[in-house]
């Protein structure tokens, strides 16, 4: 297995970049045996980190990419978005959506001599990054055909059930401002991944199969149950599962296995 981090020129970005990435090219035959994962060249999964978070943080900052390379036959390739939720905005170097959903995946699949087929192409990430991974999978539908969000945010969510404020309120009026746009009801924008959906499905194109998960004791838990409720009837390749767990990466590499067995051993294709 080659393991590593690497810089290089994004035009998205207007700036160097890093991104860290787990190659599964030297399996052993043990851990080949009995895998149904192995009957199949591997896979590229495109991880995304969680508000402020790196590239590293599914590498060494507590996340199991190795391990997670191995069991499933993967390649994996973490980008560095900083705090900008995976969305394009206006201004030279902000589009960090087409960054993570076009550019960085064809210059992974030039550089590393990648499958560029969307049934090999997954994406997945944790908070921020479960955030990023609904939106970039609805956005770039041809591309990826499978999605896992863990305790996803969803900033475009108005106030608790039972009257609290969203988490990501506690962020202030100009970060709001710079990530998300000008004041407004965000939840009738596709800067909200359930409009993203409903305006994809309008058009026929694919739909990638959606695992979605959440801990019982997270602050984001009614943000989840929402995403469930609004994706559970529109998409018919859809889990989700909740268990025991705050925010945290006892509950997100747990649950990325889960989403991963799911998504590669017990459905096809």
């Amino acid at each position: 297995m080659a393991s590593g981090r690497m810089q290089y020129l994004s035009t998205a970005l207007n700036r160097l970049t890093e991104f860290s990435f787990v190659i599964n090219n030297d399996p052993q035959d043990w851990e080949r045996e009995g895998n149904p994962c192995y009957d199949r060249p591997a896979k590229n999964l495109y991880l995304l980190h969680g508000l402020t978070g790196i590239d590293t943080d599914w590498l060494w900052g507590g996340g199991n990419a190795h391990q997670a390379a191995k069991r499933f036959n993967l390649n994996i390739f973490m980008p560095t978005c900083g705090n900008n939720f995976y969305l394009d905005r206006p201004g030279k170097g902000n589009a960090y959506g087409s960054f993570v959903g076009a550019e960085f995946v064809d210059y992974t699949r030039r550089t590393f001599g990648l499958s560029a087929a969307r049934a090999d192409t997954l994406v997945g990430g944790l908070s921020m990054g479960g955030f990023g991974a609904l939106h970039t999978a609805f956005a770039y539908p041809e591309t990826f055909s499978g999605c896992i969000a863990l305790s996803s945010a969803n900033p475009t969510e108005p106030a608790a059930p039972d009257g609290s404020d969203n988490p990501l309120d506690r962020y202030d009026l100009a970060f709001h401002r710079e990530v998300f746009g000008p004041d407004g009801d965000l939840r009738a924008t596709e800067k909200n991944p359930k409009v993203r959906l409903d305006r994809l499905l309008e058009t026929g194109r694919p739909l990638p199969r959606l695992y979605v998960a959440c801990g019982t004791e997270d602050e984001l838990i009614w943000i989840n149950r929402r995403y469930r409720d609004h994706f559970q009837p529109r998409l018919a390749e859809f889990r989700y599962e909740e268990g025991p767990g705050i925010h945290s990466w006892d509950f997100w590499t747990e649950y990325l296995f889960r989403g991963l067995r799911w998504m590669l051993e017990e459905t096809s294709q």
